[in-house]
């Protein structure tokens, strides 16, 4: 089964979401500009989408209904959504699963960290998150929101053969994705517990 995982270790947004996965795929059928940059001594992509870019119309309702169920119909990341959903599309992973999302504490910019906005959708979506000792906004409410809607499941990364390793960046936080295939037991293997099994119950009459 093939994973793909996305690790918000410092903070989210939609245009670092997507500059990651223009960093291990190279994308078709779409126009953007990518720059080799670092941040956080990290190398990693920086990409922006061009404006010809039309995209489907499955491609724009997913964007449509982020933007209206969750951003109060603000369409600024609409075709960044779109974008996403193309990529993602090509990559085909079997199952998406996604770290908790960190964020900042304290305050900063007259608002509290995280926003009363991102934290009503930590809240309401039931998203996990975690607080780092860093007095900075790093979780955006396009980035969580387009995250709820493309994970099947928050958590750890399960055991799996790796197989590409990206960093993307909007200039200020930087997420990694990471796709890999899970380690599933083969029947050889359930045979071969199966024999062990036998064999030691065949050893434990035995010794009765």
């Amino acid at each position: 089964m093939k994973i793909l995982y996305f690790d918000l270790f410092s903070g989210i947004s939609a245009e670092a979401m997507f500059s990651a996965l223009c960093d291990i795929f190279d994308v078709k059928n779409l126009e953007y500009f990518q720059e080799k940059t670092s941040v956080l001594n990290i190398p990693c992509s920086k990409c922006t989408l061009k404006k010809e870019n039309i995209f489907s119309d499955s491609e724009t309702k997913f964007a449509r209904d982020i933007c209206e169920k969750f951003l109060d119909g603000d369409k600024t990341h609409e075709e960044l959504f779109c974008a996403v959903k193309r990529v993602i599309s090509q990559i085909n992973p079997d199952y998406v699963m996604s770290s908790p999302v960190y964020d900042g504490s304290g305050f900063a910019d007259g608002k509290p960290i995280p926003s009363v906005e991102v934290m009503n959708l930590f809240k309401n979506l039931k998203i996990p998150f975690r607080m780092l000792d860093k007095n900075e906004h790093l979780a955006q409410k396009e980035g969580v929101s387009l995250i709820y809607r493309l994970a099947n499941e928050f958590g750890v990364l399960p055991e799996c053969d790796i197989d590409k390793i990206g960093y993307g960046t909007d200039g200020k936080r930087v997420v990694r994705v990471i796709t890999g295939f899970d380690k599933q037991k083969s029947l050889n293997d359930i045979f071969e517990i199966s024999e062990d099994f036998f064999a030691s119950e065949k050893t434990m009459c035995c010794l009765k």
